[in-house]
């Protein structure tokens, strides 16, 4: 996992180079939610100092992508850097999104991937999973903020798991009713859960018990 001081700004706050100022605005938000002081899964994992540093990145970041100048000046300096490709700001497709693994730095460095495909660093996600586990009921916005400490993007996931990345988001925003059904909703969910190389079960037991209850 990449720290998060040595990612770039789309990176940081989970977005594609051609999100909009909505998506921008939506994103910092929600990393806000994670990471500031009142919230009890960045309370768990961070000090004091690493939180305010974190909060300070994700202001830098709001603040120069939300300004259509400072943006600009941001993305020729990641395209001249080779972070970017040129094509992918100014070519014919640049009102569509992209997806963040078209970034050139993370076809090299960002996925750190193993032969597997999972994460390599399988010992700092058991200890970040493993504070799931002490949970009684498991959320998808609680997968969600574990895959966001982990720095993983959803679609290295979608691409490992080979389950289309809108029905991995209905997992993580607990939008049940559009799953196909059930069974399709704990198949996807292992396999979720087995790309950070522990036991699904207890996951989607945890995961499960809300909805059947």
């Amino acid at each position: 996992m990449k720290p998060l001081e040595k990612q770039n700004y789309y990176e940081i706050l989970e977005i594609s180079p051609n999100a909009t100022q909505f998506e921008i605005r939506s994103a910092y938000k929600t990393a806000l939610y994670i990471y500031d002081n009142g919230s009890p899964v960045s309370y768990s994992f961070f000090s004091k100092d690493e939180r305010k540093n974190i909060l300070v990145l994700l202001e830098e970041a709001f603040l120069t992508l939300i300004n259509d100048q400072t943006r600009s000046e941001y993305n020729r300096k990641l395209v001249e850097e080779g972070v970017l490709d040129e094509e992918t700001l100014y070519g014919d497709d640049y009102k569509k999104p992209i997806p963040i693994i078209d970034l050139k730095r993370s076809k090299v460095s960002t996925s750190r991937k193993t032969t597997s495909g999972s994460i390599e660093s399988g010992r700092e996600s058991h200890h970040i999973m493993s504070k799931l586990l002490a949970l009684d009921v498991i959320t998808g916005s609680d997968l969600r903020k574990m895959r966001m400490l982990l720095g993983v993007p959803l679609e290295h996931i979608a691409e490992y798991t080979k389950v289309r990345i809108n029905l991995l988001r209905c997992i993580e925003e607990d939008r049940f009713e559009e799953l196909p059904s059930m069974f399709h909703l704990k198949s996807f969910l292992r396999s979720y859960i087995d790309y950070f190389k522990l036991d699904p079960g207890p996951f989607v037991d945890r995961y499960m018990k809300r909805i059947i209850d």
